[in-house]
């Protein structure tokens, strides 16, 4: 598997997590089954390409909640910067579960693809 064609599966899995963000266990299992398809390697490289769409779309969600939290109502004060730190921060922990089911999807789609 190249270099290039593992970041692409990696970025267009993050997408597809991301946009499936709304559905907590599903959408991150299709996102890594997406970019287990596109990785086309072996099973261990469809699971890396998941994991690392995983970490791209927990690590997009939180900076998308810190900037939107950051804008709202304590835009110029010291305790809006901390709420939106400390928030983007939790959401990075509780999002990295992105990772977990993107590996587990992305080993799907690798065997999938392997198997045909």
């Amino acid at each position: 598997m190249s270099k290039q064609n593992f970041w692409l599966a990696a970025i267009v899995g993050a997408i597809v997590m991301f946009l499936l963000s709304f559905l907590p266990v599903i959408g991150p299992l299709i996102g890594g089954l997406v970019a287990g398809l596109i990785a086309r390697g072996t099973t261990k490289n469809g699971a890396l390409a998941g994991l690392a769409a995983g970490v791209i779309g927990a690590v997009l969600l939180a900076l998308l909640f810190l900037l939107g939290l950051n804008i709202g109502i304590f835009q110029y004060s010291r305790a809006g910067f901390l709420s939106s730190l400390g928030m983007g921060i939790l959401l990075l922990v509780i999002g990295l579960y992105h990772a977990v089911f993107g590996l587990v999807g992305g080993a799907i789609g690798a065997a999938l693809v392997k198997g045909t």
